[in-house]
């Protein structure tokens, strides 16, 4: 009957985060320095939720463990606003066509968490960023 008998141990968890993003952005040139030209862009994100999961592994100092997933889209704001910013390069290799690269980052301005959490008793914050690598051929 462990439903009655408190137990001390530690819980482990993961959040996972899926959302789809459009993102509104301007994206600035310099000239063309032999064969290399640069860029920086910067704008805004929109993310809309498509799904929100939770793992937690509790494992009791008396040696009882308990592994559970669980949709936690109900505590999750449904969309996420962001700022993006990025720096890149292009290779012209000849008229039309270009090789590109560029670092983004792109920064949440919004918790994705609903706040206080009634089981726990915690009140939540999680803000979702990421950097990511672009590379690419443009004809």
């Amino acid at each position: 009957m462990r439903d009655t008998v408190p137990v001390k141990g530690i819980t482990n968890g993961t959040l996972s985060f899926f959302y789809f993003e459009i993102p509104v952005m301007v994206k600035m040139f310099t000239k063309q320095f032999g064969k290399f030209s640069f860029f920086g862009q910067i704008g805004f994100g929109t993310g809309f939720r498509i799904s929100a999961t939770a793992k937690t592994a509790f494992t009791g100092n008396d040696g009882y463990t308990q592994n559970e997933k669980e949709s936690i889209t109900y505590q999750t704001t449904t969309i996420r606003e962001s700022l993006i910013i990025g720096l890149g390069s292009e290779v012209h290799l000849d008229q039309s066509t270009r090789l590109f690269f560029g670092l983004g980052y792109s920064n949440s301005l919004n918790n994705v968490l609903k706040g206080y959490n009634t089981s726990s008793g915690l009140n939540q914050k999680a803000y979702l960023n990421y950097a990511e690598l672009n590379l690419g051929v443009m004809f």
